[in-house]
């Protein structure tokens, strides 16, 4: 049995599978879920190895690192800064990572009250669908220093296919941000292309096939065939969290002067929607909005 105790913050879609990766290793894991009941699940799933435990400081005294996935800033804030916050652990454990899709600034907060204290932190959010979380071919972007860097493969490892150092603390957060700026302009142009084939007349199901075989295939065109064309309503990644990210690189790109246009068509499509209800529902949903939609964006006759 590994003895470096591990500590997994946040048991939502993704974080679940992952934290099951290191489980099956027969690694010793604490486990701690804003939602007690899915946290004691998982336990009960994974058997003796894996602990409850009630905080994120608990987690972190318990541990000797900490690896959290938490799914806005507000979140990530509470668990590493909050009064119950893992970087006020005593003691401390020697490394933090964070996973979840937050701001370059969130990162920046928490790395340098995690550094006053001691503790290493890495910003290592990750791309993927929850499959490659499962089967561990996630692909972790990592800001951080080198040394912390190095401190956190083997642990990424259990997770992930490849690990990118992409910079200091936050690069990793903005390379996040950026992947998924592309995504959702994909999504925006898959959507659009699909109320077309569908007000057309063509055979949506083949238009789409022949779309992700084409030199504009993508493997998120892959792995979403089902709740683009078909049936399947189960929500991978919604569309509510896909307007936050649209919003933080967005700031990212304001902040630093850079264009902007795409991220703000984005915006006000996946807004549009969210307001028409469609806001805990997959962002694929955006292709079912648009086809009964009459939102004209900018520029539009």
């Amino acid at each position: 049995m590994n003895a470096v105790r591990t500590a997994f913050l946040g048991l939502g879609r993704m974080g679940a599978p992952m934290a099951a990766r290191i489980a099956n290793t027969g690694a010793s894991l604490s486990v701690w879920n804003r939602s007690s009941d899915k946290a004691h699940a998982f336990a009960k799933q994974h058997g003796d190895a894996v602990d409850v435990v009630a905080t994120p400081r608990q987690a972190a005294q318990d541990a000797d690192q900490v690896i959290s996935m938490m799914a806005n800033d507000e979140a990530a804030l509470d668990v590493h800064l909050g009064p119950n916050g893992t970087v006020y652990a005593d003691p401390a454990p020697s490394l933090v990572i964070e996973c979840g899709t937050v701001s370059p600034d969130t990162v920046g907060a928490i790395a340098r009250e995690a550094q006053r204290r001691g503790i290493a932190f890495v910003d290592a959010p990750v791309s993927g669908s929850i499959d490659a979380a499962r089967s561990g071919n996630l692909l972790f972007l990592v800001g951080g220093s080198e040394a912390a860097v190095e401190r956190s493969r083997a642990l990424l490892d259990r997770m992930g296919r490849r690990i990118v150092h992409v910079g200091d603390t936050g690069r990793g957060a903005l390379a996040k941000l950026l992947i998924n700026h592309v995504l959702h302009a994909l999504n925006q142009a898959t959507s659009e292309a699909l109320a077309l084939a569908r007000a057309e007349g063509l055979d949506v199901p083949a238009f789409y096939d022949a779309l992700a075989d084409s030199a504009a295939g993508a493997p998120m065109l892959g792995y979403r065939r089902s709740q683009y064309v078909g049936d399947d309503a189960d929500v991978a990644f919604a569309l509510r969290l896909a307007a936050k990210d649209v919003r933080l690189v967005l700031d990212a790109a304001i902040a630093a002067g850079t264009p902007t246009s795409q991220m703000r068509c984005n915006l006000e499509q996946l807004e549009a929607a969210i307001e028409a209800g469609h806001g805990d529902d997959d962002m694929a949903a955006l292709a079912t909005f648009l086809a009964g939609s009459t939102v004209r964006t900018e520029g539009e006759p």
